[in-house]
């Protein structure tokens, strides 16, 4: 990662913030794989269509509703990133992941079908 790495999805620069992610990430799937379906390279841009798997065997503390305990269920979710290269480092990071899929599998909120709210009943 380049000295100013810019992530898009926390608006923080520097590698130790990418770092500190992958170490949560880790810690909540331990035996995590992320499998490149598809890669795109354009100019200084490179675009990956992501399968991540693993195992929740630690916890998942950013969830709307508050930290998720270790279930031991095996999860799957997508995303897209795209990063910007510079000086053959990775200079900028952006990222659209699948999370509802992933909190539906750990159990976070009911499968069920869509919230009522309090004027429709």
């Amino acid at each position: 990662l380049a000295p100013d790495f810019l992530n898009h999805v926390s608006g923080k620069r520097g590698p130790e913030d990418m770092k500190r992610i992958i170490q949560y990430v880790r810690s909540a799937f331990p035996d995590g794989r992320q499998d490149v379906d598809l890669e795109i390279a354009e100019g200084d841009l490179v675009v990956e269509l992501i399968t991540s798997t693993g195992t929740q065997s630690g916890e998942v503390a950013h969830t709307p509703w508050g930290p998720v305990a270790p279930t031991g269920r095996p999860v799957s979710w997508q995303s897209v990133r795209i990063y910007r290269i510079s000086g053959g480092k990775i200079a900028e990071h952006w990222a659209v992941r699948d999370d509802l899929h992933m909190l539906q599998q750990i159990g976070a909120f009911p499968k069920g079908g869509p919230a009522r709210s309090a004027s429709t009943g």
